[in-house]
């Protein structure tokens, strides 16, 4: 058989002629080489420096002077062309190694007009461009050219539109571009000398200045995507949940040091039939209020600041101490600093509040540095990962499938392979906040902080030399006031002023308990915050206070 195949006639390979022998002599321009147009640019501008200083006279003179890297038939036809398209002026730069007569060149020439002035009017009008728009485009354009006709502007006439002018699509986000770069840089020092000012007046700590802002979370909504076989493609479908619209609005405040005031929740319901599932003697994780919108008002930010903001500053830093907070410039803010709202509601004096100046929150507020984005994936992972562990199961779907139907209404939460409700946000989010790691870190708090570039420079070298120890940047330092000598007014002992102080924390929804053990977990009830705190904490706090 071998022996009978080595016999056996051999068929002649049969060329078939090129596409490029049927092109037309019009098109005749760069021959297929493994020169790009940009490429022959530069050789023929070692060509014509050549003649210029009288090294060569001719082409075949620069031709034999490439002896050593020597042109092929091919290339030696093809710089002939080039040369000739140089001196009418047709030669460019393109990264191309083939050149092609265009079949609609004015459509093309005035398409390619408009998208630079479209780009360059962009950063003023902020309107974004798809494919559609792009195609309506050049139709119009077209029609303009009755001599151009059949254009039907594909996609791919436009890709490789895309491709020539080095263009690529990107997707827009944040509200970075809402002002100039110039107005931006003026805008930032003139906030930036005011609140320097502020902080060395008053000599505030890293740990009393805050940064305080909202976000909606819509708690329930799944991936929108997946991954299955090439077969299956068509089939797949998706379900309700991807498109979930239920939502809480989040109060997100950390400070400078990388402290973190608890998170405050905004729902629709009054009182969630979640909230049946905690045992009488616990109260809710994390506080929460109602508004029918399930967003900031007027009354739900002073709720905010009186119940839960300036606890937490007091129980940190204690009684008397200045504290900075930092807010956007929405209108449930504006009433803050008003001299006559804040006398009526009892906002206390020490605390400052600065707005920041319109149109920079994306760049000069620490929350959008990365905090707010941070804490949302850790939801939504964790979130993820209850489902899965339950469904992942041999049978636990059906399992959990039989569970949910026996739980009441409105308790059918992630423990049954249920959508979330307010409950399950609250423990998740209070994890996260509450533990040093991923998604939430003290140290990641900071960098965003130095980031924001807001904080004077005194204070940003201080956060970048602490990494690991935030201790004498987030708590007052009281050492110098322990080393002073006490003046002949000072109180004689801690029991003078104990009682006095007492009364005065009464007054403010704090209870005193008489052992020396805090309580690490603030208790919430009737959408107000009381705090138990130690009379060790109070003999702290007495210090400043006096």
């Amino acid at each position: 058989l071998t022996e009978d195949l080595h016999k056996a006639p051999v068929r002649k390979r049969v060329e078939k002629a090129s596409s490029g022998a049927k092109r037309s002599k019009a098109c005749k321009g760069i021959q297929k080489t493994s020169f790009t147009e940009a490429q022959w640019k530069a050789v023929i501008m070692q060509y014509v420096d050549g003649v210029e200083k009288k090294m060569w006279k001719t082409v075949s003179d620069f031709l034999r002077h490439k002896a050593s890297d020597p042109f092929s038939m091919k290339q030696q036809a093809s710089f002939s062309n080039c040369l000739a398209m140089h001196k009418r002026g047709e030669l460019g730069t393109a990264d191309l190694k083939k050149m092609k007569c265009c079949l609609y060149p004015k459509t093309e020439e005035f398409f390619c007009m408009w998208l630079e002035r479209r780009m360059r009017k962009q950063t003023l009008d902020k309107f974004g461009l798809n494919y559609e728009i792009l195609r309506d485009k050049a139709l119009e354009i077209n029609s303009k050219f009755p001599m151009e006709k059949d254009f039907r502007c594909s996609i791919k006439w436009i890709c490789k539109i895309k491709k020539r002018l080095k263009l690529v699509s990107v997707k827009l986000h944040g509200e970075g571009e809402e002002m100039s770069e110039s107005d931006f840089a003026q805008a930032k020092e003139l906030f930036q000398e005011k609140l320097w000012s502020v902080i060395r007046q008053h000599k505030v700590s890293a740990g009393a200045i805050y940064n305080a802002d909202q976000t909606g979370l819509f708690y329930n909504k799944l991936p929108n995507f997946t991954f299955v076989r090439e077969s299956e493609r068509k089939t797949v479908r998706g379900c309700k949940k991807m498109t979930s619209k239920d939502r809480l609005t989040l109060m997100i405040c950390t400070s400078a040091a990388g402290g973190k005031v608890p998170i405050a929740l905004v729902g629709k319901s009054v009182r969630p039939r979640c909230f049946d599932l905690i045992p009488g003697t616990c109260g809710v994780p994390l506080p929460y209020i109602n508004q029918k919108n399930a967003w900031f008002d007027q009354t739900v930010s002073l709720w905010w600041l009186k119940n839960v903001f300036w606890p937490h500053h007091t129980r940190t830093h204690g009684l008397g101490v200045t504290a900075i907070l930092l807010l956007d410039n929405c209108t449930a803010h504006k009433e803050l600093n008003d001299p006559t709202y804040r006398l009526a509601n009892r906002i206390p004096d020490e605390l400052i509040i600065i707005f920041l100046p319109p149109n920079t929150t994306s760049k000069l507020q620490p929350a959008d540095m990365g905090i707010i984005a941070c804490l949302k994936v850790g939801y939504k992972i964790t979130m993820l990962r209850k489902l899965l562990t339950l469904f992942d199961e041999d049978g636990g779907f059906q399992a959990v499938a039989n569970a949910r139907a026996n739980a009441r209404r409105g308790c059918k939460g992630l423990a049954v392979g249920g959508k979330a409700h307010v409950l399950d946000v609250m423990q998740i989010l209070a994890k996260l906040w509450n533990e040093d790691r991923k998604y939430a870190r003290t140290q990641s708090v900071k960098n965003c902080w130095l980031k924001a570039d807001v904080l004077p420079p005194e204070i940003a070298a201080l956060l970048r030399g602490t990494p690991n120890n935030s201790a004498d940047i987030s708590t007052t330092d009281t050492s110098t006031a322990a080393e002073t000598p006490q003046s002949d007014n000072a109180p004689a002992s801690e029991n003078e002023f104990l009682p006095e102080l007492v009364a005065a924390l009464q007054q403010t929804n704090v209870s005193v308990r008489n052992d020396s053990v805090a309580s690490s977990v603030p208790v919430f009830e009737n959408s107000i915050l009381t705090h138990e705190i130690s009379t060790e904490d109070l003999y702290k706090a007495g210090e400043v206070w006096v």
